[in-house]
């Protein structure tokens, strides 16, 4: 017998499923518009994006050419912090880790091709699958960064395993977001 999820959450996965459709609509534009000009003083590759890659260890920039070769790359290493019994990493590190790759990637270019990079074409991120980031309608991060090392998921794990018939891990967004809902949590009603 599957489990059955209160209709009154079917809300919750409306919105999260809105909002994955958002995504892949904005990554489909996205694509289509991703060969745009970098920088005139750039004569070789005159077509590149920035891909970032938020990794569990590492934050990963890369600039690709028209053709999807990587032409130059960048990286910050860095650990998440256990605290008040969350794995997390703070806004600061973040924010602090994309500007250190970006500076690599700066210097990696200036280093390949003797020209400073001015301007990007496109811009692309690719973050963990796992994890829990929920914003309000002003992209203000609701609650601590919940990242892949967290296993406080279970209940909604399972649940969600039995509904759907996949394996649902514990570490991935949608437990988060399910065990959010399933504890009550205030944040929840204003994801946006």
């Amino acid at each position: 017998m599957r489990s059955r999820i209160n209709p009154s959450d079917q809300g919750y996965f409306i919105t999260f499923a809105v909002s994955l459709h958002r995504f892949v609509l904005l990554l489909t534009r996205f694509r289509t518009c991703l060969i745009v000009t970098l920088s005139k003083n750039l004569h070789l590759y005159r077509k590149q994006a920035l891909w970032y890659d938020n990794g569990s260890t590492r934050i990963k920039s890369i600039l690709i050419d028209r053709d999807h070769n990587v032409i130059a790359s960048g990286n910050h290493e860095w650990e998440n912090d256990y605290v008040d019994g969350i794995w997390t990493y703070s806004e600061e590190a973040i924010m602090n880790g994309l500007r250190s790759s970006y500076a690599d990637l700066k210097k990696d270019v200036f280093a390949r091709y003797q020209v400073p990079l001015k301007k990007l074409g496109g811009l692309g991120i690719s973050a963990m699958m796992h994890g829990y980031l929920p914003f309000d309608s002003g992209m203000n991060l609701l609650v601590p960064f919940r990242t892949w090392r967290n296993t406080i998921t279970g209940e909604a794990a399972e649940k969600l395993t039995s509904l759907f018939s996949f394996n649902m891990p514990q570490r991935w967004s949608l437990s988060h977001l399910y065990q959010a809902i399933l504890n009550g949590e205030a944040h929840v009603g204003k994801i946006d």
